[in-house]
């Protein structure tokens, strides 16, 4: 009988590890294309990315909604002409809320002045009807230059 009972904690445990990774998986995947969707101002992915409850906290403390950064991507003064993740330092799924802690390179335009932001970044994510969605963002410049 203890054998039957281990036997099954150790396939649940398994069963469990595994679908925890295709989570993280999964979110590595969407982070890539938040990041990716800078340059090309692919406000339609970013779109389906960022819950509607969004919060963003940006490199000078201000808090900002989803509107107000689909409208800042698309400044015509503003252009990604790099952004990347450098590297994931952590991610931890606890329940249906995944926390990535990140570092990123952008190389931005912004008013004709060139800058490259290194940053370290914590995104939290909420799996709502099966789908992950970014729920909240808050980015600390590391440098510019």
């Amino acid at each position: 009988m203890k054998n039957i009972t281990a036997f099954f904690i150790l396939t649940f445990i398994f069963i469990h590890l595994h679908a925890q990774q295709k989570d993280i998986d999964a979110v590595k995947k969407i982070e890539q294309t938040r990041i990716s969707s800078l340059v090309t101002k692919d406000t339609a992915a970013l779109n389906k990315i960022f819950a509607d409850d969004v919060i963003f906290v940006n490199t000078l403390g201000e808090t900002l909604d989803k509107k107000k950064v689909l409208v800042l991507i698309m400044e015509p003064e503003r252009k990604y002409t790099k952004a990347q993740i450098d590297s994931i330092t952590s991610i931890r799924i606890i329940g249906n809320t995944a926390i990535l802690m990140t570092k990123t390179t952008l190389t931005r335009t912004l008013h004709n002045v060139v800058s490259f932001l290194h940053n370290s970044q914590m995104a939290v994510y909420e799996k709502r009807k099966n789908n992950w969605v970014l729920v909240a963002l808050h980015t600390t410049l590391l440098n510019a230059k």
